[in-house]
């Protein structure tokens, strides 16, 4: 009832928002509002994809999200009014399940990103295939909440927003008989049919400009391998360019989203692609990586404790000041919002906010804390 009043005062402003920033248009809709609850999946493109897909179903939907979102008092009210599922990233949460299930039992639709996080680059790179366990467990109709040209919008490593129109399509993906008949492998295979997302494959038949200003401010928070010259993390950007402060390369990022002047790749994702393979070597060769005057909080019994630190990643651990992790003791490394990269260790959590100006590529980092695991769950 709270959530249906909170709709109902929200809903209008929030949707005159929506519609001045991202300008969007419903192409499709398959939801039958008389059939109870559901769960709605989506690429998750953006920071409002939840709001969106909350106002244009006309429906209550509790979403999941990061447990990191609690440690703000302010988020903390507004999730618990909504019923908001906290989860905590890249760790089998038994409890945000279980909380799952009783919403759905109780005729509440969830909402699900199986991507596991926000896109970087306009592409899908994985799902995790445990979602489809989870559909078979939750046994309701399935939806998929097709968004097009909102990461162009405002791209994750973005400044600023920028203007042009997007779509939005309600897509039903499997109805309550199918999710009872088919297998996981099955509801799985239907899933990445649904889901499987590459924006600029839409961008070279669409064109659509997304008009703004210093369209590639901030690229290096993504880009960390050069194809010119082959360095690593040295890159830095101003406006619509971006160069390789080591051999001087320049590209500049287009309207449309495209990149020009590089001989090998046109758009982010084929480049994120493609210096996703030098990460062993990287680990393996160019370690240590030191950032100075990172911003530190550390989290115990939902206590918290800031500092300016610096943040040394090496094979044998992370330096954070004069604290210092072994490597066998890092746990569950992941980027929340844009520029804040996280991991565990010994149930306290570190996060470190990071500065592309100053500091590494924070995908990269992430790179590296989780090929640290990987590494050291291999020595075990």
């Amino acid at each position: 009832m709270r959530e249906r009043v909170l709709m109902d005062i929200l809903k209008w402003p929030v949707a005159v928002w929506m519609k001045t920033v991202f300008h969007t248009e419903v192409i499709r809709n398959d939801l039958d509002k008389n059939e109870g609850p559901a769960i709605f999946l989506g690429n998750h493109v953006t920071f409002e994809d939840a709001i969106m897909a909350i106002l244009y179903t006309n429906r209550p939907i509790s979403f999941l999200a990061a447990r990191i979102n609690y440690d703000n008092p302010f988020k903390k009210v507004i999730f618990d009014l909504f019923r908001i599922v906290p989860f905590t990233k890249g760790e089998m949460d038994i409890k945000a399940i279980k909380e799952l299930k009783r919403l759905i039992d109780k005729g509440r639709s969830v909402g699900l990103y199986p991507e596991g996080g926000r896109t970087w680059d306009g592409s899908n790179i994985y799902i995790i295939e445990s979602i489809s366990n989870l559909i078979k467990l939750l046994k309701v109709p399935v939806y998929y909440i097709d968004l097009r040209g909102f990461y162009l919008v405002k791209p994750r490593w973005a400044k600023k927003y920028r203007k042009g129109k997007t779509t939005m399509g309600i897509v039903k993906v499997l109805d309550k008989d199918q999710v009872k008949k088919l297998s996981s492998d099955e509801v799985l295979t239907e899933i990445k049919k649904s889901l499987t997302y590459n924006e600029y494959e839409r961008q070279r038949e669409n064109k659509v400009a997304y008009r703004g200003k210093d369209l590639a401010e901030s690229i290096e928070k993504v880009i960390f391998k050069c194809p010119n010259c082959m360095a690593v993390n040295s890159h830095t950007s101003k406006g619509e360019e971006f160069w390789c402060k080591e051999c001087g390369k320049k590209y500049t990022v287009d309207e449309v989203g495209f990149i020009h002047g590089s001989e090998q790749f046109d758009n982010l994702h084929s480049w994120n692609v493609w210096q996703r393979q030098f990460i062993d070597e990287i680990y393996e060769n160019n370690l240590p990586f030191a950032n100075e005057d990172v911003k530190l909080t550390m989290v115990e019994n939902n206590r918290l404790k800031k500092r300016k630190s610096s943040f040394i990643i090496d094979k044998d651990g992370v330096r954070l000041g004069d604290i210092y992790i072994p490597a066998d003791k890092v746990s569950s490394p992941n980027i929340v919002f844009t520029n804040v990269v996280e991991f565990f260790s010994d149930k306290i959590k570190y996060r470190l906010k990071m500065d592309p100006k100053k500091h590494m590529s924070i995908t990269l980092a992430e790179h590296m804390l989780r090929k640290m695991v990987e590494v050291n769950l291999k020595t075990e």
